[in-house]
């Protein structure tokens, strides 16, 4: 069976339509900066940041916050298998103690 290389991936596509929406609300906001200059009103400028601007911080939220998050999460779970096994060395070398004690006052 074929794979289809042309076909992109699914995190790819969210990549691509958040990097696509990010570019035009900076179009937008190109636009409105002008329009400031030429009509030395704020309006546009107003509009173009609410209805964009907690998209876009959203967007990129959720790309920079993803890694560390990941990476978190991988050493939390190498510190819980570094835990288990100490814990696990520590009931051994404690049975072999008891074992030790037990013979020594002739359990």
């Amino acid at each position: 069976m074929k794979t289809d290389k042309s076909s992109p991936e699914p995190g790819d596509r969210q990549f691509t339509v958040a990097i696509i929406f990010i570019v035009v609300f900076l179009i937008l906001l190109a636009i409105s900066l002008i329009d400031y200059f030429v009509e030395k009103s704020l309006e546009l400028i107003k509009y173009v940041g609410t209805l964009f601007g907690g998209w876009v911080g959203m967007i990129i939220g959720f790309y920079f916050g993803q890694r560390p998050v990941d990476q978190l999460t991988q050493n939390l779970k190498e510190e819980r298998a570094r835990t288990d096994k100490l814990t696990e060395q520590l009931r051994s070398t404690e049975a072999e103690m008891w074992k030790r004690v037990e013979g020594k006052t002739g359990g």
